[in-house]
């Protein structure tokens, strides 16, 4: 049943984002990704920061996002900056040769020489059903606004029976997409007031697909739990 909702749903709530799509670097990714969340709810913390680190390999920003929500995840769990910070560190050296090679390739670059920025060329003209949900109100209404709803609902019906989670492993899935979720929220401000689409190029809402695969989880539970 989870995976039926997961995909009816195009494996996103928007941006059309997906993580299983063949055999991409990013399909590889996620798989490292999700036995990272998986590690992480069976509190085996390093072994979490591991997966994240090959996920981070195979994908940046998938591996990015992964090692930044499980952080935060930790966080509300252990509550210890000095805990969280050998958990960083641990994962950004090890990721810190990838990391050196695509600062040296994308971000030295000249384009004072261009009419268009290269952030709004692949932002604005190539991918604003990815990036831009405000770019203009066809894109808002086509591309996003059904989805946004969905998710809305989704997330406010699992917040209203999170009380059934408390003392079972879905409440670790609640704590992470509630993570997940609010860091979406703050996506969208982002996305509105990014203009120059520096931030934008990210894949702000990338971790959508994630949302809504958690999302499915838990709401077969609730559907179960009468």
């Amino acid at each position: 049943i989870i995976t039926i909702i997961f995909f009816l749903f195009g494996q996103s709530f928007f941006s059309k984002l997906q993580i299983f799509k063949g055999f991409l670097a990013a399909d590889f990714s996620y798989i490292f990704s999700l036995l990272s969340f998986l590690m992480l709810f069976k509190h085996k913390r390093f072994l979490s920061c591991l997966f994240a680190v090959f996920a981070t390999y195979f994908h940046f920003l998938i591996g990015g996002y992964t090692m930044f929500f499980s952080l935060l995840f930790i966080l509300f769990y252990d509550y210890n900056p000095k805990l969280l910070f050998k958990y960083l560190l641990f994962y950004l050296i090890l990721v810190s040769p990838l990391f050196l090679m695509i600062l040296n390739n994308n971000f030295y670059v000249n384009q004072t020489d261009y009419i268009f920025s290269a952030d709004y060329i692949y932002s604005f003209i190539r991918h604003p059903h990815h990036l831009l949900p405000f770019k203009d109100l066809n894109t808002f209404f086509n591309d996003w606004f059904l989805g946004i709803i969905f998710w809305i609902l989704s997330f406010f019906l699992i917040i209203k029976h999170s009380h059934n989670f408390k003392n079972t492993p879905y409440w670790n899935i609640y704590i992470l997409l509630s993570v997940i979720n609010y860091f979406l929220v703050f996506a969208f401000v982002i996305s509105f007031f990014d203009t120059s689409y520096k931030l934008s190029k990210f894949y702000l809402f990338r971790p959508s697909s994630l949302s809504l695969f958690f999302s499915s989880i838990l709401l077969i539970r609730i559907l179960f739990s009468y």
